[in-house]
């Protein structure tokens, strides 16, 4: 008998590679403030930065994020979305990334719901992608945050020990 290796052909449905200049604004939109502006100063988890769109730099086809202290003592960052440019709800996600060292960073690269703006957090779900929390600068994990009829927050978490120091390559394949 002769087994044959099957293989599921995908359509692209969307890549961006940062091989330019400039983040293409055809994809994506830069969060800006500390989020009191939307009714939720720290962005609802007490962050201390206030987000422009100045900490963001494309090189070598790395898009690299820095958190900085500005002269008035004050922390900067830059946050970006997809949201209302790109969407999808089936196929792999792949990225490649790394998480910086540091204490008191809270670096995280997560997907939220289309539907974030008319249900809020949790029940739109979340996919946090990577996320290394400031106390645990020696632990980067995958978690899935939703919210279940009765209100309750499950949250499932896998550890990504690798991720620190080193580009990693992952994959997510939703339904």
């Amino acid at each position: 008998m002769i087994l044959r290796e099957t293989q599921i052909v995908q359509s692209l449905l969307f890549a961006d590679e940062f091989d330019s200049a400039e983040l293409n604004l055809n994809y994506w939109n830069f969060d800006l403030g500390d989020g009191s502006d939307r009714g939720i100063p720290g962005w609802g988890n007490s962050e201390l930065q206030t987000y422009t769109s100045d900490n963001i730099a494309l090189r070598d086809g790395l898009l690299s994020i820095t958190a900085r202290k500005n002269s008035s003592e004050q922390f900067t960052s830059s946050r970006i979305t997809t949201l209302d440019k790109v969407s999808f709800d089936e196929g792999t996600i792949e990225i490649r990334a790394r998480m910086p060292e540091g204490q008191g960073l809270w670096p995280a690269i997560w997907m939220l719901g289309d539907n974030i703006t008319t249900v809020g957090w949790p029940h739109s779900g979340e996919i946090d992608i990577m996320e290394m929390r400031g106390d645990k600068t020696d632990e980067v994990t995958m978690t899935a945050h939703w919210s279940d009829p009765a209100g309750i927050i499950p949250t499932e978490a896998f550890l990504l020990p690798q991720a620190i120091k080193t580009l990693v390559k992952i994959s997510i394949s939703l339904p």
